[in-house]
């Protein structure tokens, strides 16, 4: 996606490669109309926002900077959603289909292991499809 967020702010602590940051724009604030916002890690109304970045080099606490922010999608999930049922009817269908149980038990087993399959798609798989990938800027 080429569109980003920016957010202004003072870096206000640094763990690991998660870096907090006290935001000082006001846009900031509301988050109500962000499209990203419920990708986004900011928990509280006082204006700070914790993000992970992949290297914290070159930043320090009480730096000022602007945090970037762009939507990513992750192809691997969309493979996994594709790929999945055909590993699973291969795998377990097709040999069950082979083996000494009734007809009706092989199509129980094959409808429950694909509505199990659905169900945790459904549950995981807007989390695994898309992320965000936060950029700190020195200002």
């Amino acid at each position: 996606m080429t569109d980003q967020i920016t957010h202004s702010g003072e870096i206000i602590a640094i763990s690991g490669h998660d870096v907090t940051i006290s935001l000082s724009d006001s846009a900031a604030l509301t988050c109500g109309s962000c499209r990203l916002a419920s990708l986004c890690t900011k928990t509280d109304n006082r204006g700070t926002i914790t993000v992970t970045v992949d290297s914290t080099r070159n930043l320090h606490t009480g730096m000022t900077v602007k945090a970037a922010v762009s939507e990513r999608s992750q192809g691997i999930a969309v493979i996994w959603s594709l790929l999945m049922p055909l590993i699973l009817f291969t795998a377990v269908i097709i040999p069950l289909s082979a083996s000494q149980l009734m007809r009706w038990a092989v199509v129980l087993i094959a409808v429950g292991a694909v509505g199990i399959y659905d169900l945790l798609l459904w549950r995981f798989g807007p989390k695994l499809s898309r992320s965000i990938k936060w950029t700190i800027i020195p200002d």
